[in-house]
């Protein structure tokens, strides 16, 4: 025996009006806003005359852009794995700011986009997109980066790691409250005891189990000081925390 189910009034009376409601709202927004995937991000500018530059997302000029300190957090539409960023101080052909093409990375938690110079792209930007999330750069850490063309290697206290060319995130993770060496050099000096190394940098560090670090090595400028520098950009979790907490009594 079968039964069948009696459609009830309030289906009958409005399934016709909430469909045709809905196929309108879907007709009226824009097709990019139905296929992108809403992103927070921050941006580091990669020196003063970056930070001083006018860029902007689709919510608004980026501000507060600082060589050593992460902005604050901005909404951006990631489509097909990238997103705009526009050059609003450089104009294209059309006089419309030149835009910059970010790719973030599959798999991408918190995206942190380092604003580099390109002098010849027509925004004169580059980007780097760095994961950002505490799960993968953790407090306590330091995470890296060889910007050089040649491979170095690097040894905070005992551990030494290699650093290939090319911007390969490479993380160490010291005892914290310790003071050790940090050294640079190429792979086969690192190898060698700590004593007979023939160094490219070298500096002492406390790790901080309350800071996480981004450490990019790059060419050095003084020659009195070796052919390489590092640059150093440190969050603190405390001071994190508090900026959280002001913004939540907002």
């Amino acid at each position: 025996m079968s039964c069948r189910i009696p459609e009830l009034p309030f289906h009958r009376a409005f399934h016709p009006v909430i469909t045709k409601f809905f196929l309108t709202t879907l007709a009226l927004l824009p097709l990019h806003s139905l296929l992108a995937d809403p992103f927070e991000v921050k941006f580091l500018a990669w020196d003063e005359q970056i930070a001083t530059r006018k860029l902007g997302t689709v919510g608004g000029e980026i501000t507060g852009l600082h060589p050593l300190q992460r902005t604050p957090n901005y909404k951006v539409n990631v489509e097909n794995g990238v997103f705009p960023v526009q050059a609003i101080d450089k104009k294209n052909d059309k006089g419309e700011p030149a835009v910059l093409s970010i790719k973030v990375p599959a798999g991408t938690i918190k995206p942190l986009v380092i604003l580099l110079p390109k002098p010849d792209a027509p925004s004169g930007l580059a980007s780097l997109v760095i994961e950002d999330d505490e799960s993968s750069l953790k407090w306590g850490s330091i995470r890296a980066f060889n910007s050089t063309s040649g491979a170095l290697a690097m040894a905070i206290g005992n551990d030494a790691k290699s650093l290939p060319a090319g911007w390969k995130p490479i993380d160490f993770q010291p005892d914290p409250e310790k003071t050790v060496s940090l050294q640079i050099g190429l792979p086969a000096e690192l190898r060698k005891p700590l004593e007979t190394r023939q160094l490219l940098f070298s500096t002492v560090w406390t790790p901080d189990s309350e800071t996480r670090s981004l450490a990019i090595i790059v060419p050095g400028t003084d020659v009195r000081l070796g052919p390489l520098a590092i640059k150093v950009i440190t969050e603190d979790r405390r001071t994190v925390a508090a900026q959280r907490s002001a913004a939540g009594k907002r």
